[in-house]
């Protein structure tokens, strides 16, 4: 069967048309449908320029009509026909976090960026920066091969107390590139044998709240993450859960859990983030 080429439109056709047609959704009270339509002309915009035009209509929607906005999403899951370059620069998340912030909004549910590859940056910092209303509205958080994103996972993500998914697998949280000598000796070809490693970011031990109250966390293909040593936010915790949550370490264990009173439960299943997944390690005490 012959293929047929997928017939690209010029930016300025793409932008008439569905800038047009976002317009229109607005002021028929369409405020969703306006959103899809601005994400679908950023998705497909060819030029840097035009990305940019794109991206402004799309932020300018969360900004004056925020508060009614449920759903930001800007997957390319089933959308192959978006550009990879879609939201490329670091600017792009820092200004659509801080428009979101500005708002209004209160009762967001999903913020999805899968299969972005060329999202950069602090991506969860942007938006868990300040307290935000739709924190604790949020359902769904979907960073999955977001190859580019980096930073840290911030402690504040404990607000989102409806979270039921938080997909980071195949991201960049971690700290910088370390460099381990393994043979101080030269090879046959005079060169140095070195092994390079990702060191670890620290991990929230409220991820370890969220997953045993039921979030499906997702962290696998990260640089891997030792447990904070800061248990202010978990100190009356009973169970906390840190399975398959890709951390380094002998026991993956933090500092400061040894004195907690009241945990009475703590798993670290397959967690170890290089070599063989740990076996299932249980601390149970008595209050």
């Amino acid at each position: 069967m012959a293929m047929t080429k997928v017939t690209e439109h010029p930016d300025e056709t793409v932008a008439a048309t569905l800038g047009g047609l976002a317009k229109t959704l607005v002021i028929h009270g369409d405020v969703a449908g306006a959103l899809a339509a601005c994400a679908e002309w950023w998705g497909v915009a060819s030029s840097a320029e035009a990305r940019k035009a794109a991206a402004e209509a799309y932020r300018n929607l969360w900004k004056r009509h925020g508060a009614s906005l449920r759903f930001l999403d800007l997957s390319r899951n089933a959308r192959g026909h978006w550009r990879q370059e879609m939201m490329s620069g670091e600017e792009t998340v820092v200004c659509l976090a801080q428009d979101v912030a500005h708002s209004g909004a209160s009762a967001i549910e999903t913020i999805d960026f899968s299969e972005q590859p060329k999202l950069e940056g602090p991506v969860l910092e942007a938006f868990f920066k300040a307290s935000q209303p739709w924190w604790s509205t949020l359902v769904t958080l979907k960073l999955k091969n977001c190859k580019n994103a980096s930073g840290s996972i911030p402690a504040s993500i404990a607000a989102c107390v409806m979270l039921q998914t938080l997909d980071a697998q195949g991201c960049g949280f971690s700290g910088a590139l370390s460099v381990r000598v393994v043979e101080p000796v030269l090879s046959a070809s005079s060169e140095t044998k070195h092994s390079f490693q990702l060191r670890a970011g620290e991990l929230p031990l409220s991820i370890g709240r969220l997953k045993a109250n039921g979030c499906k966390v997702g962290l696998f293909e990260n640089g891997g993450f030792t447990l904070s040593a800061d248990t202010t936010d978990v100190m009356n915790d009973t169970k906390l859960d840190f399975s398959k949550c890709y951390l380094n370490g002998a026991h993956g264990s933090a500092p400061g859990l040894s004195a907690f009173v009241f945990l009475a439960d703590l798993s670290i299943f397959k967690c170890v983030a290089c070599g063989a997944p740990q076996a299932a390690y249980q601390r149970s005490s008595r209050v």
